[in-house]
């Protein structure tokens, strides 16, 4: 069924319409899925681009559990395709990246890899051609500049053959590659970093005495690191060179 959207559409207007259309289903008492096009974390909505701005830093989960009685939870809803299609749809069973897109008002974006959703990509923003791709090749657009299919076809492909070229290198599997090869360091390159005059070596401290962290995974590390002083051109240019055994 379809609810004509409130005006203003701020959280508390949306919220009372949503729990009319639930009343329209007495027999259903499960939890309740809620979709909003911004970006979500733990059901907080932290961007409006196409909705009110009065939704920035609302509770959605809480505000719209509080109107219905119901378990809410609030998702973005291209996110929320983006499970679907990993559940029933193109992405079930599937390794490796698959991109969803919605095209309506602005473009959504979901991305999951392996299986695994990526939240709150907002692919529609990027730019295409000087402006935010949505401005170009949502279907809003193709409606307020009375496109033709066959123009708006070509802003479509113009922003999916970027999409294309940015993705098409998976990056997250070369991310973990390059994690393992961080942490290899040619035996050649240990050797030139030993500990020197003025050298420092701590077991897995900075000089202020806290805990060094990888940078890529934020656990905390145990190996000892060596620093020394760079060569610099000049004694106003200095800087660190960082080894970890392997």
């Amino acid at each position: 069924m379809r609810a004509t959207t409130p005006k203003p559409s701020t959280p508390e207007a949306v919220a009372e319409v949503f729990a009319g259309i639930l009343e329209q289903f007495p027999d259903s008492r499960g939890p309740v899925g809620v979709t909003v096009p911004g970006v979500v974390r733990h059901g907080v909505v932290h961007s409006a681009a196409n909705i009110d701005k009065s939704w920035l830093g609302t509770d959605a989960d809480a505000l719209f559990t509080k109107a219905t009685g119901r378990d809410v939870h609030v998702v973005n809803d291209a996110d929320a395709a983006g499970l679907a299609e990993v559940r029933y749809g193109a992405a079930r069973g599937r390794d490796g990246l698959v991109i969803v897109t919605t095209l309506g008002t602005g473009i959504g974006s979901a991305l999951v890899y392996d299986g695994v959703l990526v939240p709150n990509s907002e692919l529609g923003h990027l730019e295409i051609d000087g402006h935010g791709a949505e401005k170009r090749a949502a279907n809003s657009a193709r409606e307020s500049e009375d496109l033709s299919w066959a123009k708006w076809a070509q802003r479509l492909t113009t922003y999916y053959r970027t999409l294309e070229m940015l993705f098409s290198h998976r990056p997250l599997r070369r991310g973990r590659r390059d994690q393992q090869e961080v942490r290899r360091v040619p035996a050649a390159d240990r050797h030139r970093h030993r500990d020197r005059p003025g050298d420092t070596a701590q077991q897995g401290r900075d000089r202020r005495g806290r805990a060094l962290r990888d940078p890529l995974t934020g656990t905390r590390l145990k190996t000892r690191l060596r620093t020394r002083r760079a060569p610099s051109a000049s004694s106003s240019r200095r800087g660190s060179a960082w080894a970890a055994p392997a």
